[in-house]
């Protein structure tokens, strides 16, 4: 198993490229087809073999996934997007996360990953259009799954209403709109719950929601907290 301790990619580090095409001299692992091939990466967060997905979770090396806050301003302010994960997945099925995220498959770049966009909320976009956060280093659990993740994390700004997001049941369960200020104390710990509005995936339609902090995904103190002050300091560059 990878050991976490020995990462050295720094915490919030500016993201930088990862194209590197698949070649003879990183070896593919041994283990069942899942048909998912992932880099597995090394203590610099550099591939250093492929693996099939289902493999990687089981033994926890780190490999390379793709983040993407959706955030705008409307009427009532700025505003960011959080997804609700479906039912079906491995890890915290059920609860609020960043707008879109996905893995990245071997030999992928980031650019790859704005598909995961298309896919999961029907956006169609283009890599230039995304603004860089930066990279951080994210391990979560679940039976039989060790899932430690460097997540290239970006920045999409749209202004585009709830209802034109055409997010995919067989990926989420819905997308959450919540004001920025709001999610903002929520995160902090300061407030017990931020209103908000659901679009369902399945059913289309949306109800108004209460988001508290039990129903996000847990992650590192202060990690919320660092993404929500990057957006509101690249949306006051759009």
């Amino acid at each position: 198993m990878s050991g976490a301790a020995r990462l050295t990619v720094p915490v919030y580090a500016a993201a930088g490229p990862a194209v590197r095409p698949v070649g003879e001299d990183v070896p593919v692992m041994d283990g069942p087809d899942d048909g998912e091939l992932l880099d597995v990466l090394d203590a610099g967060g550099r591939p250093r073999a492929c693996k099939r997905r289902a493999d990687v979770h089981r033994d926890g090396d780190w490999h390379r996934v793709f983040h993407c806050w959706v955030a705008g301003v409307g009427e009532g302010g700025p505003f960011v997007l959080l997804q609700r994960r479906g039912a079906n997945k491995d890890v915290n099925p059920g609860r609020l996360d960043v707008s879109c995220a996905g893995h990245l498959a071997a030999g992928e770049a980031d650019a790859d990953g704005v598909r995961e966009l298309a896919e999961e909320l029907g956006v169609h976009v283009e890599f230039g259009e995304l603004a860089t956060l930066g990279v951080v280093p994210e391990i979560a659990t679940g039976p039989g799954i060790v899932d430690r993740e460097l997540c290239a994390t970006y920045l999409l700004r749209s202004d585009a209403p709830l209802a034109s997001y055409r997010p995919d049941p067989a990926e989420v369960a819905g997308v959450v709109r919540v004001g920025l200020a709001a999610f903002a104390t929520l995160v902090s710990g300061d407030g017990i719950g931020a209103p908000g509005i659901e679009l369902e995936a399945a059913s289309r339609t949306e109800r108004p929601v209460t988001v508290e902090p039990g129903q996000l995904v847990a992650r590192p103190a202060g990690r919320y907290a660092w993404a929500l002050r990057a957006i509101a300091d690249r949306l006051s560059l759009f």
